[in-house]
């Protein structure tokens, strides 16, 4: 399969993307960074990791 230059696609490269109406005040409030919700979400991947190996060492022995 032969494919162009990269040159000649990037000529001719039209990326078509959707792009949801939201007002900008709902935007906002969506982006606000918190460091609860973060150590929530690394805590239960934490969590998930834990038992995993648990699980996995009591199978295995």
């Amino acid at each position: 399969m032969s494919y162009p230059a990269l040159a000649a696609a990037r000529e001719t490269l039209n990326v078509q993307c959707y792009r949801s109406a939201m007002a900008p005040e709902t935007f906002r409030t969506l982006c606000h960074r918190s460091d609860l919700k973060g150590w929530w979400q690394a805590g239960g991947h934490l969590g998930l990791f834990l038992v995993t190996g648990a699980l996995v060492f009591v199978f295995w022995a």
